[in-house]
């Protein structure tokens, strides 16, 4: 089934209460979140690439997009065959008590997550633990014993590796006394 929300005709309709996450048995899923860095536009190549260094059949993508991503993603050309949830999901899925939680459902979903790119505006709020959208919902609520890897990709499609989350605000971000 094709979910894309930048296929041609415009994006599609936000996913109501009804539409499920499971997972599929012997698959690894891996969950990309995708953040507003220009690099955005490799993320076809980056999929393309990732299926083609699996095992045929055995590798499931879903796609979480920040609403910047989003706006990058809609001036492209390409489809995304995957899956690619959005703010809006997390809001109409969930009506009640019972309901799902998509940004708790795809964290169980996946088996790994895979940020890229990782814009500077989105590892800060990772940092500090503030989770105003879907993927930065996904990371601060995740378990530590589901780690997640953060990677960013520079519009020249390097890539600089960190560590968990808990590492980069450890190591990076530390708290001082500001004297008044």
């Amino acid at each position: 089934m094709f979910y894309s929300s930048f296929k041609i005709g415009g994006r599609r309709p936000p996913f109501t209460r009804s539409h499920k996450i499971q997972r599929s048995g012997g698959k690894f899923h891996l969950l990309i979140g995708v953040s507003g860095s220009v690099a955005v536009i490799k993320l076809e190549e980056l999929i393309q690439k990732l299926y083609q260094s699996c095992p045929e059949n055995k590798l499931i993508i879903k796609v979480a997009a920040t609403k910047a991503a989003l706006n990058l993603l809609e001036t492209q050309d390409f489809e995304i065959d995957e899956v690619i949830y959005e703010d809006r999901d997390e809001w109409s899925m969930w009506r009640g008590r019972g309901d799902q939680v998509l940004h708790i459902e795809l964290r169980k979903w996946a088996d790994a997550m895979l940020i890229a790119p990782l814009d500077a505006n989105t590892l800060a709020k990772i940092a500090v633990g503030i989770n105003d959208n879907l993927v930065t919902s996904i990371v601060c609520f995740s378990s530590d014993s589901n780690s997640t890897l953060l990677k960013t990709l520079t519009s020249e499609g390097r890539g600089d590796f960190w560590g968990s989350v808990s590492t980069i605000s450890k190591s990076r971000y530390k708290q001082s006394a500001v004297p008044l």
